[in-house]
């Protein structure tokens, strides 16, 4: 006689740490993947503030080893790992923010056990870049890479980069643009409307939100007003805030050197 084994029943889940402290980096992104081939799942982290990124491996035990490799350094925001050349190991997408000065995605190569390699191609040069879905956009068998991208003051459209399947990519032409004054800050993949192509899903947010924690002082924000006793004073007004006497106005001294300062001053004070 054969019994049908027993319904599986659902449990709940038992997280524990294990112990491990894997660097002390400003670090930003990861993405899981066995990038050495050795069956079990390694982890690329993504560092900013001129950090380098890192791979690291896992010994199948869930114990993790820095790799000697330095996988690039700047302001990554994403990483995101997939067989980018043909030869069914995993390659890495890098992409960067603004505080690298837009410093471009860049593509590592797997040249096998783990052995990453740096390409020369550049993707997005001057473009903060927040986030990164590889897919196979076009139908044509390789994967593509769609960049969130925006930063405060600097709204760039999203875009998609055609894979060639050799580890190259090359611009798709489609500017996907955000809403007034938003950015992306990621993006998920899938078919949403069931149609067989690949959608993407964006989430960001509207910068105006955080502008008093980074003030903009322009012309149009400051005036000489004249007060009662004659004397003429520079003013000042923040988003959505009162303004503030900033200076006295005097002949001949020129005092918007001043202003950036005041300015930050007065938005932590708020």
């Amino acid at each position: 006689m054969l019994l049908a084994p027993a319904p599986a029943i659902a449990q709940t889940p038992i997280f524990i740490d294990s112990g491990q402290n894997l660097g002390a980096d400003f670090s930003t992104a990861v993405a899981l993947g066995d990038v050495d081939s050795d069956g079990d799942l390694d982890a690329v982290v993504g560092n900013h503030q001129g950090q380098v990124n890192q791979l690291w491996l896992n010994d199948g035990r869930g114990a993790f080893v820095v790799s000697a490799q330095a996988l690039g350094s700047g302001s990554t925001t994403d990483v995101a790992l997939g067989a980018l050349d043909g030869d069914d190991r995993l390659d890495l997408f890098v992409v960067n923010g603004l505080a690298g000065g837009g410093a471009p995605g860049r593509v590592w190569l797997n040249r096998g056990g783990g052995e990453m390699m740096r390409t020369t191609a550049m993707y997005g040069e001057g473009l903060p870049a927040n986030d990164v879905a590889l897919a196979d956009f076009d139908g044509d068998g390789f994967l593509d890479a769609f960049v969130a991208n925006g930063a405060f003051y600097n709204y760039q459209p999203n875009l998609i980069w055609f894979g060639d399947g050799r580890g190259g990519f090359v611009d798709s032409g489609l500017r996907l643009a955000n809403p007034e004054r938003a950015t992306s800050e990621a993006v998920a993949v899938g078919d949403l409307d069931g149609d067989g192509h690949l959608d993407a899903f964006a989430a960001g947010r509207v910068t105006g939100e955080r502008r008093r924690h980074r003030p903009r002082v322009e012309a149009k924000n400051i005036r000489r007003q004249r007060g009662d006793d004659g004397a003429c004073w520079r003013k000042l007004r923040l988003h959505r805030r009162r303004e503030h006497d900033l200076a006295r106005c005097s002949e001949g001294v020129d005092l918007h050197g001043n202003l950036e300062r005041r300015a930050k001053e007065l938005a932590r004070h708020q």
